[in-house]
């Protein structure tokens, strides 16, 4: 496992989130009361950028459709959203810096759906 530096832990504060660009993937960090964790940026429903979105609990919720996803295992738990995110290992180093550290997938596939012609969404909806 290649382990890649993306920043130190005093760049985000329990309940915050940042996106960051490693070998081509588009990466979503979230530093939450329960640890550090990292999925894909891009909703699975369509091309929008959770880090635009806000995090509720546990969750990331787009802002295009505001569809959501659980953090922690990139399940998806609200509609439109159904595909799950790709999540990343992610690890503190315990050095004088505090690092964050990611492994990422440079070969990774994010399957999305496109909205056909004419096709409404319906409301906000928990995935059961």
């Amino acid at each position: 496992m290649n382990w890649e530096k993306i920043g130190e832990v005093s760049e985000l504060t329990v309940g915050d989130m940042k996106q960051y660009e490693i070998d081509g993937e588009v990466i979503a960090v979230y530093h939450l009361q329960q640890g550090w964790f990292a999925t894909a940026d891009t909703c699975t429903h369509q091309d929008c950028s959770l880090t635009e979105g806000n995090i509720t609990g546990e969750e990331i919720v787009c802002p295009c459709h505001g569809g959501a996803f659980a953090i922690k295992t990139g399940r998806a738990t609200c509609l439109p959203c159904v595909i799950r995110l790709e999540t990343y290992p992610i690890r503190i180093r315990d050095d004088h810096r505090n690092r964050v550290d990611i492994i990422p997938r440079t070969h990774s596939v994010v399957a999305h759906c496109e909205k056909a012609d004419g096709v409404r969404f319906m409301p906000r909806r928990r995935l059961t």
